[in-house]
């Protein structure tokens, strides 16, 4: 037992005084009666009530004077832990989406209200508690700091998990709160998945009360979308997986609306999860895409299971093929079919070949296969060369590299050439002999790939259209337009114009930008012309639900329990037994 107040003890010294009043002599008045019958009922009541007469001071002496010890206590602050912390808390709470994930039915965030309810309800006299909410990069005050239980309470229940997952800067920012708590204790509820970022300490000053348990859960971390020349779509999609054997699955692409599907594969994620490029869907329209797990049962967390993006329009864009290429005037046909290519009436944008291929005025674009005689793109060598090379990608997630696996194919046609000195080399051989780089020149950006596509069949495979569509549009882009996909987190460069949130909320847009911190669809408006573009979780370390590695540093909060209105309700029954007596013998 322990007094937040203890000087206040002082005032049982009073009841000395209330000893005083209670053993004052009352006389009572004499009556004389003429009516003899009336003894006849108060006499065998005197005799039954003589007890009480006679200890009437005492017991009314006792009653009132614990009522008064009692209150003496309750004002005095007495508390059920003599050795507890009674310092001011701030307690923040991390409201990442991690901490809707469920065990036995109870979420994370519910944890962690139960806990900090508990610790309200043992608050000590006088101790103060804020309550904050850490979410993205920023710290939010629920509630300053306070002793008021019911503030606090409702300032709890007001709580609800984010779409942003947490980031070390915002925990950074407490060092600057510990001026204003300079003898308080800061303790950080969460499951502790940010930890796993860039291997972040936590600050000394902060304590961390873990929630939440291990458990198993799968969710799409990444996801790229490509339109191709042809107006295919092509895509790629990395899942993670946190469960011990390989899970299968249904993943599911639709078109529009969740319900038109025009793409569903069966899949078998192993351990860790995979990245997996996709098929190309031909004849793929501009507007949302729907990329959707089915799993056999339900896993720890909803919101990674489905990502909604947003595939741009692509402006018209004029091409040239040079070249007696077969596989490449094929390849130019597909272009000129159905996606954003047209051939060029004048100056070309980009322009695809083989052989010998010279530099046109105006076009600053090129793709280059098998290259022959002499360019300032590449120059020959006397090394001799073998015909054939296996080719190890070098950039795997260069723009243009990262939509195929070409790796270890073989390839044919191949020549001893050297590239410019400013080159970046994307593939090459065993050798080092460069098979595929990028270059600049005079303003002009050309890949060169120095093999044949007709040789060893690579024409053939379906890394072909996928390869030569990625350059292009890698070459061309869509300069005008924004990303179709962001992170949550992410930040819309700060080109003007006004952003309409998923929540409704308007935010216009300034030289620093914007961070999207909603998932959903959100509508930018930049003069007359209108875009869409979508942001999601796509978050490994919060898909990744396996906090076993993360160790509570938080110490015994609670006072103990605070006996305040339990005295306080011992002393009114007190006080009422007293008053009760009284009236009964005073009857007598």
């Amino acid at each position: 037992m322990s007094f937040s107040h203890p000087w206040l003890l002082s005032l049982g010294g009073l009841i000395v005084l209330l000893g005083i009043f209670y053993f004052l002599k009352v006389r009572p008045e004499r009556h004389g009666t003429a009516l003899l019958f009336l003894w006849e009922s108060v006499v065998p009541d005197k005799k039954y009530s003589a007890l009480f007469r006679r200890l009437r001071d005492l017991w009314s002496f006792l009653l009132m004077a614990s009522a008064f010890a009692l209150i003496t206590l309750a004002l005095a602050g007495l508390h059920g832990n003599a050795g507890a912390d009674r310092r001011d808390l701030l307690m923040v709470v991390d409201l990442s989406p991690s901490m809707a994930v469920e065990h036995a039915g109870v979420s994370r965030r519910e944890e962690v209200r139960l806990a900090l309810a508990g610790i309200i309800e043992n608050l000590a006299d006088g101790q103060r508690m804020t309550l904050a909410a850490a979410s993205g990069a920023s710290l939010t005050v629920v509630q300053n700091a306070t002793d008021n239980r019911r503030a606090l309470r409702r300032a709890l229940e007001s709580l609800s998990v984010g779409d942003e997952p947490l980031k070390p800067a915002a925990l950074e920012l407490l060092q600057y709160w510990r001026a204003a708590l300079p003898d308080g204790r800061l303790v950080l509820w969460s499951d502790g998945g940010f930890t796993r970022r860039n291997a972040f300490e936590l600050p000394a000053a902060l304590e961390l009360g873990k929630v939440g348990c291990p458990v198993d859960n799968v969710g799409i971390v990444n996801l790229e979308l490509l339109r191709l020349p042809d107006g295919a779509l092509q895509s790629w999609v990395e899942i993670f997986s946190g469960n011990d054997q390989p899970v299968e699955l249904e993943l599911v692409i639709a078109e529009g609306a969740p319900e038109a599907e025009r793409q569903r594969l069966h899949l078998a994620i192993q351990p860790g999860g995979q990245r997996i490029p996709l098929l190309p869907i031909p004849a793929a329209q501009a507007g949302l895409w729907y990329y959707r797990l089915e799993l056999p049962e339900r896993d720890a967390l909803a919101a990674d299971n489905e990502v909604v993006a947003v595939l741009p329009a692509v402006p018209q864009f004029e091409v040239a093929c040079l070249g007696n290429s077969p596989a490449l005037r094929r390849l130019f046909r597909t272009w000129l079919a159905g996606g954003p290519f047209r051939a060029s009436g004048g100056t070309p944008q980009l322009i695809i070949g083989s052989g010998s291929v010279e530099p046109v005025e105006h076009c600053n674009h090129y793709i280059v296969w098998a290259p022959e005689g002499e360019s300032a793109w590449w120059q020959e060598t006397a090394d001799a060369a073998a015909e054939t090379a296996i080719l190890e990608v070098r950039q795997p997630e260069h723009p243009a590299m990262r939509w195929c696996d070409i790796d270890g194919i073989e390839v044919g046609g191949v020549r001893p050439l050297r590239p410019p000195d400013n080159a970046l080399v994307l593939a090459e051989s065993a050798d080092g002999l460069p098979l595929i780089y990028l270059t600049e020149q005079a303003g002009r950006r050309i890949y060169v790939l120095n093999f044949d596509p007709e040789s060893a069949d690579f024409a053939l495979r379906l890394a072909f259209p996928v390869l030569n569509g990625s350059m292009a549009m890698e070459l061309l882009g869509n300069r005008q337009s924004p990303a179709g996909l962001y992170r949550i987190g992410d930040r819309l460069p700060g080109t003007g114009g006004v952003l309409q949130t998923p929540s409704g909320r308007t935010i216009a847009i300034d030289d620093a930008g914007v961070r999207l911190t909603e998932s959903g669809i959100y509508t930018l408006q930049r003069g007359a012309v209108s875009y869409r573009l979508a942001a999601a979780l796509l978050d490994r370390t919060t898909s990744d639900t396996d906090n076993s590695a993360v160790v509570s540093t938080v110490q015994a909060l609670n006072a103990g329990p605070s006996l305040l209105r339990w005295l306080f309700v011992a002393a009114l029954l007190l006080l009422g037994v007293e008053e009760w007596l009284y009236h009964w013998r005073k009857v007598g």
